[in-house]
């Protein structure tokens, strides 16, 4: 089975801090504690990747889901 490497996510954005500040930004409501949940429970909501990955692609960012699959 595979599943989201959250830890790394989060770490490529910049900490649970500035992923929930970029998010709110985007429009997307959330915490830092919720962004922590994802690293404790290894799962990441598809709605809040793809926020990301839209984040990544204005901010020029790299972003393959390949690299944070595990």
């Amino acid at each position: 089975m595979y599943k989201i490497d959250a830890k790394k996510m989060i770490r490529d954005f910049g900490g649970f801090t500035k992923t929930a500040r970029l998010l709110n930004n985007a429009g997307v409501s959330i915490t830092p504690n919720a962004v922590d949940k994802w690293r404790r429970t290894e799962r990441v909501p598809v709605t809040h990747v793809c926020s990301l990955a839209m984040i990544a692609k204005d901010r020029k960012q790299r972003f393959d889901l390949y690299d944070y699959i595990i």
